[in-house]
Formats: structure tokens, C-alpha cells, sequence
């Protein structure tokens, strides 16, 4: 990495970065994706349905996440080499712990609702 300038390799964090973001974009499409399709279906789901949904969304998940993870170990190299160079750069932990709090907490309540969400008698 030598041969790559140090604003070259900002730009390559910034690009990095903003893949994670639309990954993380993305995954938001899917879940609100899930919650309506499931209640869309809700009269129509018998509970294989449900449990091939769920398992579809959590495969869904774990690849977003397992990219996120694969970007953030690139973004640490990146950072590794500019701290070689003398740029300092403070990785964001609390947007990191943010991002998979929200990412957990946001799977466990889309799958509470796919489980949940049958027509109840008015």
C-alpha cells in the first residue's frame, strides 16, 4: 500500500463506509419487507409457512451482517496502514454497537411479528 496516497486511502474508507450503509439500507427493505408480506398473508400463512420465512430472513440476515463484518476487517486494515503514516483515525464504536444493536434488536422484533401477527376476532 506504498503506492497508494493517503488521500486515496480515506477515499477507500469512505467508500467502505458507504457500502456498509446501503447494506445496512438494504436490510431495513427487507425487514419491512417481511413484517408486511406477513401481514399481507397473515390468513394464508399456516405456521410451516411462517417458520420458512423466518428462516429465509434470518439466512438474510447473517449475510448482512457477515458482509459488515468482512467491510469493517478492511476498514481496520485501512485504518492500520494511515496510523503507520501518522493520520489517526477514531473508528465510530458507538455507531458500530448501534448498528448491530439495531440490527438484533430490530430480527428479534420482525420475527416476533411473523410469529405473532395472526387475524384476531374483533
Amino acid at each position: 500500500m506504498d503506492s497508494v496516497t493517503t488521500g486515496e486511502i480515506l477515499g477507500l474508507i469512505l467508500i467502505h463506509e458507504q457500502f456498509i450503509d446501503d447494506q445496512l439500507e438494504f436490510w431495513l427493505t427487507v425487514s419491512f419487507a417481511t413484517i408486511v408480506a406477513s401481514f399481507a398473508g397473515r390468513e394464508y400463512m399456516t405456521k410451516g409457512n411462517r417458520n420458512i420465512v423466518c428462516v429465509l430472513y434470518i439466512l438474510a440476515t447473517v449475510v448482512f451482517i457477515s458482509r459488515w463484518l468482512y467491510e469493517g476487517a478492511d476498514l481496520l486494515t485501512y485504518v492500520d496502514v494511515l496510523a503507520e503514516r501518522g493520520v489517526t483515525i477514531q473508528p465510530p464504536f458507538l455507531t458500530v454497537f448501534a448498528r448491530f444493536a439495531l440490527v438484533g434488536l430490530g430480527t428479534l422484533a420482525t420475527l416476533y411479528f411473523v410469529f405473532t401477527n395472526t387475524k384476531r376476532d374483533a
